[in-house]
């Protein structure tokens, strides 16, 4: 069977919203056409994919076997999207602009003492602060279009002058009365049953649990998306759901007393926390002691 991409996300969008006609009007097409599209990929499969039933559509067996797929596969596509270089966020001359780019940790985190020596002590100079997934950071700094990053330590960034700042790891934190609240660790599928609440989708650590949820065959269940950690972890403590985030980033909200922390017991979530550079970058004077000042603040916030 040959699938487009509009297939696989129909296929997929049908599961999770429960009818054809929410999944086609997502992707901006026509019931008729999101129809004829299902039919023609039956027709190949040699059989049905989706059972139609009086509230919509539901998979048979053969389509929750190409469910797994196909969420693997667009997680793929979406990965290979979030690894291409990132576009200038400055129209200013590489001289006259700093580009900072930080994952979500980082953000949370970010202190303002090392950026306000840069700007007063260069009355010329520009400076932007952006929230970057590691891998899209990577390939900014490659590409010049900033020259420091704040990521993981779990991305290969080879060539790269690497600092580790600390340990980041990633930690589930659940509601004090959530079955899973007397465990020590938990692994991520065992999260994905029950409602999420988090970032909304663009930001760098949801398009990573995106990713690593879609490997285990799943969407991530985000129920509440909000655009702030104190708020996700306000959510979490009444109940509407459970999260996934840094633990420096829950530390710093003082949320530790009210939610349950448990270790995420998953390779890709036992981070370290780098600042990254260009070799050549790093030759500038006003860079370097930059990059060391917020690298000294950084540590000393942990």
């Amino acid at each position: 069977m040959r699938f487009d991409q509009t297939d696989l996300r129909l296929l997929v969008l049908a599961c999770e919203r429960g009818t054809l006609t929410a999944a086609s009007a997502e992707l901006c097409v026509t019931l008729a056409a999101g129809s004829a599209r299902l039919a023609r990929r039956e027709e190949r499969a040699g059989g049905p994919l989706m059972g139609r039933h009086a509230r919509g559509v539901a998979p048979t067996a053969a389509g929750r076997r190409l469910l797994v797929h196909a969420r693997a596969v667009l997680a793929r596509l979406e990965g290979f999207r979030a690894e291409e270089p990132v576009g200038p966020l400055l129209v200013s001359a590489p001289d006259d602009a700093v580009v900072v780019l930080a994952n979500t940790s980082a953000l949370a985190r970010m202190p303002a003492a090392p950026m306000a020596q840069l700007v007063t002590a260069h009355g010329d100079l520009q400076l932007a602060v952006r929230e970057s997934s590691s891998h899209r950071s990577v390939q900014a700094l490659r590409g010049h279009t900033a020259q420091v990053a704040l990521m993981s330590g779990a991305v290969r960034a080879p060539g790269m002058v690497r600092r580790r700042l600390a340990a980041d790891p990633l930690v589930a934190v659940v509601p004090r009365r959530h079955p899973l609240a007397s465990r020590l660790s938990v692994r991520l599928h065992e999260l994905l049953a029950s409602p999420w609440v988090g970032l909304p989708p663009g930001r760098a650590i949801t398009d990573h649990l995106q990713w690593q949820a879609a490997r285990h065959g799943h969407a991530l269940p985000l129920r509440v998306q909000v655009p702030e950690i104190a708020q996700v972890l306000q959510l979490v403590e009444c109940g509407a759901g459970l999260s996934v985030l840094p633990r420096a980033a829950v530390a710093g909200c003082g949320f530790q007393a009210n939610v349950r922390i448990i270790e995420l017991d998953e390779q890709w979530a036992r981070r370290e926390l780098l600042l990254c550079s260009l070799p050549g970058v790093m030759k500038r004077g006003r860079l370097r002691s930059f990059a060391r000042q917020l690298g000294d603040a950084l540590v000393a916030s942990t």
